[in-house]
């Protein structure tokens, strides 16, 4: 591996392009790479050109920004028609790297680079990028899969700068990582104990920066998920909003139970400032918990106070018992204090941007553990009067509430409550209309004097399915040998000490039944193919590399423990002495929609197109 100081010929460091944005550099002429650490919502701004933002790091940024790394902002511009020209759906963690020609932009004094229509680019998926031990197979003319510009862009990545994106990734993860741990003070497991996957879900979809109550600390940005205690509008238009996950941090007010007996018995000297128009004291005159809190009782409540436009969401739309995420929210002591509250400012890039995210899906990893630490918490405490409101209305709030989540959590449990699905922008439809075998989707009428159907079209689904069937029709035949390079059998056969070890990978398809259970037909069923990437992120991090199924009894064994999570008895069903009927549950998924030309071989004198339409199955991982 390369040093971090060695970057690819033509390539400047992130820091350098900072620096020197004041010498007018001409970024033409440099190419750069980084790693993405923030992304923001597409918007087609004023002009009517779509605008994708993002932010990314190196090595060396994150080193000059120490104290508050917060990434070289990047942003795209393009026409809506033309957005699948642009990275679609950047994560945390993915690598990107901008072909010159590039532009660097100055805003509030803030540089910003502005690739061109023309700059090419290259995306590496944070799932796709090994570690640094796996590093000499990618000098040793082994592709890393990424996306690109165009063929030609992907084609022409080269040794050095594959080597320096898995270099990249692996610093700026550990940089990151380490900072976080100065940052709360606290030192990082050396192992994932029981206790710690119980309070810290290890599957969610709210980030890096996503943060339990008890892991705040002073002068730390983070997103917190919470259930609403209390709701308060001040004259300000501000509003103060007290939301809770259920952990104790001890930094954190100590409410105490209407008896005056403090329930937290870590800190039982601890009573509670209060003032006029301050409900849950924030200031320096003592007084009791006031009448009507609903608890929890202890150092387990955090005040947030909320600027527009964050404050004009939760006036409209936030009630108590309510879940939210608040995201990017500056954890500091109250003046005078040792006690942390939150604050949630306009954002810096886009002041017109809601922070606050009313999250109504109540089975989501983060929310179950939420509900199960306040279940923990109301068994050890006792259930407060009238935790939701003495009205009647708010009881009865409760009630639907809770009933909600118990039909949601059966419902999840009964419908792929193995599987979780990333991609949640992607549109939502049945099978069906995927497949829309009447090609109302598939009809080019518009702007041509005589309409015709598209073979295909370049689009993602997200849908909900159960799997009927499985090709090929023996598991141990899910893993097939990949073919080796001629060039690079060709380097290796020089060696006659060096015998080169076959390489295995996943590769199978799998037929798909709506989810409404319409039958097995044509208009409801459709074979997808799952890559060997897809395969990986399907199978889990828990899944070893893949091997000959034949001869690794071990592997096959896990292999057809996690796919029973997906498809029940659907195996057992397939034995021509089985009796049994199939018992599989829905479950959602990703489906990409693509096309492939048709062998001459196999075309058919009455085919009306060169093309046939398949579909890849991805973004769905076995729990």
């Amino acid at each position: 591996m390369p040093p971090a100081t060695d970057l690819p010929h033509g390539f400047v460091d992130l820091k350098t392009l900072w620096l020197e944005k004041n010498l007018k550099v001409q970024a033409k002429e440099y190419s750069v790479i980084g790693m993405v650490v923030d992304t923001f919502a597409p918007i087609v701004n004023q002009r009517g050109d779509l605008q994708v933002t993002f932010r990314i790091f190196d090595q060396r940024l994150f080193n000059f920004f120490k104290k508050s790394p917060k990434g070289f902002l990047v942003r795209f511009f393009t026409r809506p028609y033309s957005s699948d020209q642009l990275p679609q759906d950047l994560t945390m963690g993915d690598v990107i790297l901008l072909r010159q020609p590039i532009d660097v932009v100055s805003y509030q004094d803030e540089p910003i680079i502005r690739p061109y229509a023309r700059t090419p680019w290259v995306l590496f998926r944070s799932n796709s990028i090994p570690k640094p031990f796996f590093a000499v197979g990618y000098a040793a003319k082994q592709r890393l899969a990424c996306e690109a510009s165009s063929p030609a862009v992907k084609d022409g990545v080269t040794e050095s700068e594959q080597l320096f994106v898995i270099q990249l990734k692996a610093e700026v993860d550990h940089l990151i990582g380490r900072a976080a741990g100065q940052a709360d003070g606290t030192k990082r497991p050396a192992a994932d104990t029981l206790e710690s996957r119980r309070k810290h879900p290890r599957v969610g979809g709210f980030g890096p920066k996503f943060k339990l109550i008890e892991q705040l600390r002073d002068r730390m940005f983070a997103d917190i998920c919470g259930e609403v205690v209390k709701t308060f509008a001040v004259r300000s238009g501000d509003v103060e909003l007290y939301v809770t996950d259920f952990t104790t941090n001890p930094q954190l007010w100590s409410y105490e139970k209407p008896s005056g007996r403090v329930t937290d018995t870590h800190d039982e000297t601890m009573h509670e400032p209060g003032r006029d128009g301050d409900d849950f004291g924030y200031s320096h005159s003592v007084k009791k918990t006031p009448k009507g809190f609903p608890g929890p009782y202890g150092k387990r409540v955090l005040k947030v106070m909320l600027k527009d436009p964050h404050a004009e969401e939760a006036r409209s739309n936030v009630r108590e018992g309510c879940f939210v995420l608040l995201q990017n929210v500056k954890c500091t002591f109250v003046p005078g204090t040792s006690v942390l509250q939150g604050d949630m400012w306009p954002d810096w890039d886009d002041p017109t941007r809601v922070k606050l995210r009313l999250l109504k899906n109540l089975t989501t990893p983060e929310i179950i553990a939420i509900r199960e630490r306040k279940a923990e918490y109301l068994v050890e405490h006792g259930p407060p009067k009238d935790a939701r409101g003495a009205t009647r209305k708010g009881k009865k709030q409760a009630a639907v509430d809770d009933r909600r989540y118990t039909s949601e959590t059966q419902s999840s449990r009964k419908s792929g409550g193995s599987t979780r699905c990333s991609h949640g922008e992607v549109p939502f439809m049945s099978l069906a209309d995927v497949l829309d075998m009447a090609n109302k989707r598939h009809n080019n009428s518009r702007n041509t004097v005589v309409p015709f159907d598209l073979p295909f079209v370049n689009a993602k689904y997200r849908t909900r399915a159960t799997i009927v069937d499985f090709h090929p029709s023996e598991l141990h035949d899910f893993a097939v040998q990949r073919e080796i390079d001629p060039q690079e059998r060709s380097e290796f056969s020089q060696d006659a000490n060096w015998e080169l070890t076959p390489k295995w990978e996943w590769a199978f398809s799998l037929l798909l039944q709506d989810a409404s259970g319409r039958g097995k037909d044509r208009d409801s069923c459709a074979w997808v193919h799952v890559s060997h990437l897809d395969a990986q992120f399907l199978l889990g991090n828990d899944m070893p590399d893949p091997t000959d199924l034949r001869q690794d009894a071990k592997l096959l064994a896990k292999l057809r423990e996690k796919l029973f999570c997906l498809w029940g008895n659907l195996e057992e069903t397939k034995s021509p002495q089985s009796a049994q009927t199939l018992s599989n549950v829905p479950f959602e998924c990703c489906i990409r929609e693509y096309g492939q030309p048709v062998d001459i071989r196999d075309k058919s004198e009455n085919a009306s197109t060169d093309y046939i339409r398949l579909y890849q199955l991805f973004g769905v991982t076995i729990m």
